[in-house]
């Protein structure tokens, strides 16, 4: 079991991380290791875009592909605090910048063939309605669009799965929740061991119908990046939230 973290303060100012550190764990030097959390603070500094949208570097992806043992691996980009000129201007309020790229991960991940769960936190996606916003909003700008509307009118079966609101919204949550799924369905079908995902803030499990099919199925009605349950299952949980589970 291993995790690995950068700092919020670190991102954008070396390379180490990216260029050293994460492709070092390569190389045949953990073969036999089965559970991998790595946690970004942020865009590395040569990376050639902005410093709200990461990505991971190529470097970084084929060292973790290297790892054919893994069974759980998590991958994590902190989500960025806005800039502010004085203390009035404050916020706790944090936005994504991980636009993922869902098939250029897969077609890395690919090589893990024994992963069961793989857990991807600080992903964002394209805006639905207002372009001009960005990835960045994708979470606050939750204004369903025409696409969405027919989507969630075309799976009235994920209605249970989704938490009530005004109806833009509902809708919106609808076609997320659905898009999620098809994500999940694409990595299975890469990583046939696969029993867990969690992505854009949806937690699936893999569960086989009736007809010996396996689909992912949601867990729970809303958004839920499942941070108890992945420090646990990670090895990142302090001690009193362990404790605090027990009881």
């Amino acid at each position: 079991m291993l995790w690995v973290t950068q700092s919020y303060y670190m991102s954008g100012r070396d390379t180490y991380f990216d260029r050293v550190l994460i492709p070092g764990l390569g190389k045949g030097r953990f073969n036999n290791l089965r559970s991998l959390y790595i946690q970004w603070g942020g865009q590395n500094k040569d990376s050639g875009r902005g410093d709200d949208h990461f990505v991971i570097m190529p470097e970084c992806l084929a060292a973790i592909c290297d790892l054919t043992s893994l069974e759980q691996l998590g991958l994590r980009c902190d989500e960025r605090v806005p800039r502010f000129r004085s203390y009035e201007d404050y916020t706790e309020d944090t936005f994504p910048i991980w636009l993922i790229d869902h098939r250029n991960l897969q077609a890395h991940l690919q090589s893990l063939k024994n992963l069961k769960m793989l857990a991807i936190r600080g992903d964002a996606y394209p805006p639905r309605m207002n372009e001009m916003f960005g990835h960045n909003s994708y979470y606050r700008q939750d204004m369903a669009n025409a696409e969405d509307f027919q989507t969630a009118r075309d799976h009235p079966e994920l209605a249970p799965f989704v938490q009530r609101g005004g109806d833009s919204k509902l809708y919106w949550e609808h076609a997320h929740l659905y898009r999620m799924l098809e994500y999940a369905r694409s990595y299975r079908k890469v990583l046939p061991k696969l029993e867990w995902i969690l992505c854009g803030r949806r937690p699936m499990k893999f569960v086989e119908n009736d007809q010996g099919v396996v689909q992912p199925h949601p867990i729970g009605r809303r958004q839920d990046e499942s941070k108890t349950f992945i420090g646990r299952v990670f090895g990142l949980a302090t001690e009193i939230e362990t404790a605090h589970e027990k009881d």
